[in-house]
């Protein structure tokens, strides 16, 4: 007759929740940052190319398992920012493009798998 050691794994869970720093977090974001970032820059309007050079990682928040990235049009150049907003959301005149949702949209699965793989070989060292 064999028992299961449960001590192993309750050792492992503990670990984990350890490991799961604002820096290890950060690493595991940026992964999925970069797959929809490069989505992003397939639906963004190109017009001049400034837009698309706007795309970035604005601001990290929260911290452990529920830190969180939000990127998008990351300058401060006012003009930019509005013509990205007209160009997702439209206008009166102008319907909009949805090219942020469009993006995120198409590259959800594949963040969201890049982000698994990375806090694997993270969490498992």
């Amino acid at each position: 007759m064999s028992t299961l050691d449960c001590k192993a794994l309750q050792d492992r869970l503990n670990n984990m929740s350890k490991k799961a720093s604002a820096k290890e977090m950060d690493r595991v974001l940026d992964k999925g940052d970069k797959v929809v970032l490069e989505a992003m820059r397939e639906t963004v309007p190109k017009d001049t190319g400034e837009l698309r050079d706007s795309l970035g990682k604005i601001k990290r928040k929260g911290s452990g398992f529920n830190r969180t990235s939000v990127i998008g049009i990351a300058t401060d150049d006012r003009e930019v920012i509005e013509r990205g907003y007209y160009q997702e959301h439209g206008t009166r005149r102008m319907a909009g493009k949805k090219w942020i949702k469009r993006g995120f949209n198409k590259a959800k699965g594949d963040a969201v798998a890049a982000m698994k793989k990375e806090l694997k070989k993270n969490l498992m060292r």
